[in-house]
């Protein structure tokens, strides 16, 4: 893998050919869209784009340089991926399902103690006797406040991350130079494609990966996952080990990505990952439900996927929110000139690898927070501002920190930080329902994403104001799109309904867990908790540390905020094999093209396959 190149010689990839992507793109997005509907799974198109395009300018004898490829990539990801083909516009569909739902009608809004969709305004969705839940369509005069308010709200959520994506890609990437593996693949993979030198290893790489995911997704895509070959996502290993170890969580994957990308993550990483989510979910769960019942509420019979997602929020959300705020905090502590330098380096303007100065970053970052503040405070204005200004003010940045050095040290990311935000409600003492239904309120981090690609401009030479400005062309025109190709999904059939199986399932699930949180029954947040779990990570990181025996905290975090399989230690151990009978040198410059080649296989299949079963779902699909 190649070395981050010298901004100076970073070139655009932004042209004419690279543009015509936007096409193929939008033409993909619809299968995007049916195979979550169908299924809740998303597609990457973005290796299927690269690979046809390259091949396409090349039988013209003018090959795709590096940089139009990972811009290729970057349109692809966009238009095509569920951000923005499926997140927006179905969002709304869900807004105005809640809203009707029965589930929805059988919680009681504590602060007014009427039902809870009497007190969702215009804001939220269109009024209960709008026509449009008759007509299911999104053009429709009732939806350009709630539209209005989410697109608005999503560019200002973007301003926040984009700003953080500034600053993490200066303390990560230039001032820490941590390897962010999850850069790694697509680099490697867009890189392998236009080098000039044969790549055997990522072809068979990718042959093995169409093979195997061809048998594992091919037949569930073509019947909606009606039909499997293999269980999907795992083996759940939790009911056969239940006579003797009840509540014990156990499973392996039957997707092989976990194991391929150990390949190419930090040993260290990944034995703590296995530590963590091993002594969590299967012994901690273990111990939990025979010494302390209920323990999470587990039942004999209880799948992986159950126990997994019951444990985590009952039992180590706590722990999992103490163990991340560790991680962005420890490294900080140890070596404080980290962030002092990437502070400095930002205030002088040709310091190596600087994107915008401190002083755009923190007005972009306070603008846009602002802006999120003002909206929310509108919607919700009983919620108290002693509240909301400081977790607007800080959160992001923290989130952002936290699951940048994730992302960087191990390519992975924790689920419990996403409950920052329900901890923060429910820590107030607020009991009004509106603030569980305001859309504009959202801490998230964000900054990681930016900062990963950021690393991928690097090593594929291409400039950052090209991926900027592809990344806006894309969200706009995106965002357009997704509303048309959703409204006639919904036009076709109701959502949910059975010509969209997953919905059925997921959306009165959800409508049920909003309902709980908006009341206060889901789940408590104990602080105190939270600073225990972060000072025992602390307290671990510094005592490994000074008695010299390998300790990643990233992995330990990473671990609690993963499913208990091994499937990260068994690729750890077939890397070593690989490493033992090739070489190490040979090692070295294929890991990452293996990996590369495993995902454009994989990428391929589903794209072919997902593609395949949309055609044959629209002509057996009725028009009501």
């Amino acid at each position: 893998m190649e070395q981050s190149r010298n901004p100076e010689t970073l070139e655009s990839g932004l042209t004419w050919r690279s543009a015509l992507s936007l096409f193929f793109a939008i033409l993909m997005m619809p299968v995007t869209i049916w195979l979550y509907l169908a299924s809740g799974t998303t597609v990457s198109l973005s290796y299927t784009a690269i690979i046809l395009f390259y091949f396409l300018t090349r039988a013209y004898g003018k090959p795709l340089s590096r940089q139009e490829t990972f811009i290729i990539f970057v349109l692809v990801t966009g238009l095509a991926g569920y951000d923005l083909s499926v997140n927006l516009a179905l969002n709304l569909i869900m807004r105005g399902y809640y809203k009707i739902s029965p589930i929805t009608w059988s919680f009681i809004n504590p602060a007014t103690a009427r039902p809870i969709p009497l007190d969702l305004g215009s804001w939220y969705a269109p009024p209960l006797d709008s026509d449009v839940y008759l007509l299911r369509t999104v053009w429709h005069p009732d939806w350009l406040l709630p539209a209005l308010l989410t697109v608005g709200s999503s560019f200002l959520m973007w301003g926040v991350s984009m700003s953080m994506g500034f600053l993490t890609y200066q303390l990560y990437v230039v001032q820490e130079k941590l390897p962010f593996p999850a850069a790694q693949v697509p680099a490697e993979a867009v890189i392998s494609l236009t080098s000039k030198k044969s790549k055997p290893t990522l072809y068979f790489s990718a042959l093995l990966s169409v093979i195997y995911s061809s048998i594992l997704y091919g037949l569930p895509l073509l019947t909606g996952f009606s039909r499997l070959v293999l269980p999907i996502p795992w083996f759940d290993l939790s009911t056969s080990i239940e006579s003797f170890l009840p509540g014990a969580s156990l499973g392996f994957a039957t997707d092989l990505s976990g194991m391929i990308f150990a390949f190419i993550i930090p040993s260290s990483v990944v034995v703590w990952n296995f530590i963590g989510s091993m002594g969590f979910y299967f012994i901690g769960n273990h111990i939990a439900t025979k010494y302390f019942p209920p323990g999470y509420g587990w039942s004999p019979g209880m799948s992986l996927t159950f126990s997994y997602q019951w444990s985590s929020i009952y039992l180590w959300l706590n722990p999992t929110i103490g163990i991340g705020i560790a991680v962005a905090v420890v490294p900080l502590l140890k070596n404080p000139r980290i962030i002092i330098n990437a502070i400095k380096s930002l205030g002088v303007k040709s310091s190596e690898g600087r994107l915008l100065s401190l002083k755009y970053i923190l007005l972009m970052y306070f603008g846009c927070a602002g802006g999120l503040i003002w909206m929310t405070h509108t919607i919700a204005p009983n919620f108290p501002l002693t509240i909301l200004i400081p977790l607007y003010a800080v959160g992001p940045f923290f989130l952002s920190l936290i699951l940048t050095r994730l992302l960087g040290e191990s390519g992975m990311l924790i689920t419990g930080s996403a409950y920052l935000q329900q901890g923060a409600i429910l820590a107030s003492g607020y009991s009004g329902a509106d603030i569980w239904y305001c859309y504009t309120f959202a801490i998230y981090g964000g900054g990681q994403y930016w900062c990963n690609d950021f690393k991928i401009c690097d090593l594929t030479g291409t400039s950052k104001k090209s991926y900027i400005f592809t990344i806006i062309l894309s969200s706009v025109i995106g965002w357009v799109s997704s509303f048309v190709f959703m409204s006639i999904f919904w036009g076709m059939a109701p959502i949910p309904s059975g010509a969209y199986p997953m919905t059925e399932i997921n959306l009165p699930i959800s409508a049920a867990l909003q309902g709980l949180w908006a009341t206060g029954k889901a789940v408590s947040i104990n602080p105190q908790a939270i600073l225990i779990a972060c000072a025992a990570s602390a307290i671990a990181d510094i005592g490994f540390s000074y008695v010299k025996i390998p300790f990643s905290l990233v992995g330990l975090a990473t671990g609690v905020g993963s499913p208990p399989t091994p499937n990260l230690l068994v690729g750890l151990v077939i890397s070593q094999v690989l490493k033992k009978i090739k070489g190490e040198q040979w090692w070295k410059e294929n890991r990452y093209t293996i990996v590369a080649g495993y995902v454009i296989g994989l990428s391929v299949v589903i794209a072919l396959f997902a593609s395949l079963g949309m055609m044959f779902k629209g002509m057996n699909m009725m028009p009501y």
